[in-house]
């Protein structure tokens, strides 16, 4: 895993892990955030053990929103995004 050392706050490990220490850096900020991950990635939660595509699925169709992310070299850009 990659690892972020340019940001360290004092008194903490030298080495990060970038996923986390982006998190925790976002949320300190106040930033809204997205993950990414692919189609087939696992995660556990308190009802089981989900890939991604059937945790997608269980969000209501009403909770869904297409959104603008900015224009790309292909045009604009739209994502899903479901609170």
């Amino acid at each position: 895993m990659p690892t972020n050392r340019a940001y360290t706050p004092a008194g903490s490990p030298a080495t990060r892990s970038t996923a986390a220490w982006n998190r925790r850096t976002a949320r300190a900020l106040g930033f809204d955030y997205a993950l990414a991950v692919k189609a087939d990635h696992t995660a556990t939660t308190s009802a089981g053990r989900f890939t991604a595509t059937r945790l997608a699925a269980r969000v209501p169709a009403k909770s869904w929103m297409r959104m603008s992310t900015g224009h790309g070299l292909k045009g604009d850009r739209h994502y899903d995004w479901a609170p």
